[in-house]
């Protein structure tokens, strides 16, 4: 057991060795050579756990979206439903250093995934798992009177994943704290009590 756990921290050590060298240089910096560099390792020691330079891309890739996903299940809800909508939805923003980094290495590893089968298929899977969490907040939005009756869900939800895509985007390199207060304020503009209350 100490080994596996050994292994599963060093390949975890290089994956986050990977997201550095793409942060630095993009994509094209990445090695074998380069990532066993900046982990501080001989290209031997990285190529024990990782044979080709796909095979690290690849767990790079899965570990960015292992992460993100592991923080949204740790989010509890809270009373106010579009809050806890907001909670869930900024643990994938780069809201700070962590997640900016690997939402750099993602869209790094998106663009790469029109050439790579691997790279497309971890793609497409988190492209439907955030599809999954936007048709799930949408419909507990309903549930809880905070989204008109007659609203479209799948509409609504659509637009929810774009705006997040998007938001993704513009945080890795512009105002982070201002893409939150669009989200935000997004939910919040669905709720018809809004219009109730004239505000």
């Amino acid at each position: 057991m100490p080994q596996l756990i050994d292994h599963a921290t060093r390949r975890a050590a290089y994956a986050e060795a990977t997201w550095r060298v793409i942060q630095d240089g993009g994509l094209t910096r990445v090695t074998v050579r380069s990532v066993a560099g900046e982990a501080g390792v001989s290209v031997g020691s990285l190529r024990h756990l990782f044979p080709t330079q796909s095979s690290l891309l690849a767990f790079a890739m899965e570990l960015v979206a292992q992460r993100v996903e592991a923080r949204v299940r740790a989010i509890r809800p809270v009373e106010d439903p579009v809050q806890s909508a907001v909670n869930l939805l900024a643990e994938i923003l780069p809201l700070d250093e962590v997640r900016r980094t690997e939402s750099r290495a993602w869209l790094a590893f998106s663009a790469a995934a029109v050439g790579d089968a691997e790279l497309a298929g971890i793609r497409r899977q988190q492209f439907e798992a955030l599809a999954w969490l936007c048709r799930t907040i949408v419909g507990d939005l309903r549930e809880a009177g905070r989204l008109p009756a007659s609203a479209d869900l799948r509409f609504e939800a659509g637009r929810l994943h774009a705006l997040v895509d998007g938001l993704t985007v513009h945080a890795v390199t512009e105002d982070a704290e201002w893409s939150l207060g669009v989200l935000t304020a997004h939910l919040r503009s669905l709720d018809p009590q809004q219009e109730r209350d004239g505000s």
